[in-house]
């Protein structure tokens, strides 16, 4: 034993503790943990975040003029995170100032026109005539010609 101790003196292993201390030390260091993701957490909702389309987060600790980062990327749309429900109010405008807590995607134009394609306007009648009954007939079709104006003779 004596023999095996200094074999692995030059080795300059820590001694081995036992399992208890072990514990103790991961029990005192947690709520230094916790206060470390807590901060890291207040700091992060404290920033103007910056999403681009692969997920790549800039954060921005100061505001800035939204024209800055229009600059920077040329080629992508400023927008809410509302854009993929309301795509066509939810665009940034170079004029704006971008504040810390603030989240901003950075958005191709070409996914902004799909969705406003896709995402019709609440209030806003829709252009094409798509028949959204459940059986396929519509009031309309039920009436003849003739019916539809005698209706609305008796009505006046």
């Amino acid at each position: 034993m004596a023999g095996l101790g200094l074999g692995l003196s030059f080795l300059n292993l820590p001694k081995l503790r036992p399992f208890s201390s072990h514990g103790r030390s991961k029990i005192s260091a947690r709520p230094e943990q916790e206060q470390e993701q807590e901060v890291n957490q207040e700091m992060s909702s404290s920033a103007l975040k910056i999403v681009h389309a692969g997920g790549v987060v800039e954060c921005y600790y100061m505001a800035m003029p939204a024209a800055s980062i229009m600059k920077k990327y040329p080629s992508l749309i400023l927008a809410r995170p509302q854009v993929f429900r309301r795509p066509w109010d939810s665009l940034v405008r170079s004029r704006e100032i971008l504040t810390p807590g603030e989240k901003i995607y950075l958005v191709p134009p070409r996914t902004i026109k799909k969705l406003r394609k896709r995402i019709t306007k609440p209030g806003q009648v829709a252009g094409s005539s798509i028949d959204v009954s459940k059986d396929g007939l519509t009031s309309k079709s039920f009436l003849q010609p003739k019916e539809v104006s005698d209706s609305s003779e008796k009505s006046t």
